[in-house]
Parts: C-alpha cells; sequence; structure tokens
C-alpha cells in the first residue's frame, strides 16, 4: 500500500483524485483508505452492529 507509514495528514496531502471516490476511515492514530467499491464490499460482509457504526459514513457519500 503506498500510504504505508504515512500518516493522515501527509497521506491526505499527496493523495490525487483520480475521479475515483475513495473512503477514508480513522480512529485514533489509525485510519485507511478504501475505494469506494472496496468499501462497500467491506460493509457488505459486516455484522449488524459494525454496519450502524459505518452507515454514517455511507450517509455523507
Amino acid at each position: 500500500m503506498k500510504y504505508t507509514g504515512k500518516t493522515l495528514s501527509v497521506a491526505i496531502k499527496k493523495y490525487v483524485e483520480a475521479g475515483l471516490k475513495s473512503v477514508i476511515i480513522y480512529s485514533g492514530q489509525y485510519f485507511a483508505i478504501f475505494g469506494f467499491l472496496e468499501f462497500i464490499q467491506l460493509y457488505a460482509a459486516c455484522g449488524t452492529e459494525v454496519k450502524k457504526c459505518l452507515e454514517p459514513i455511507l450517509a455523507k457519500v
């Protein structure tokens, strides 16, 4: 992954949108950047409790 070892602020500064939408999930000092399709697939595989936590993110898309 090209953002491994980077802070969130550095990753955002170097991130270039290429037309595809991405979702950034963060908790404390940890974060992950998912392509939108990858995020939807991850969401679909989660249980009800996790889906409830992710729904506010989907509401912003």
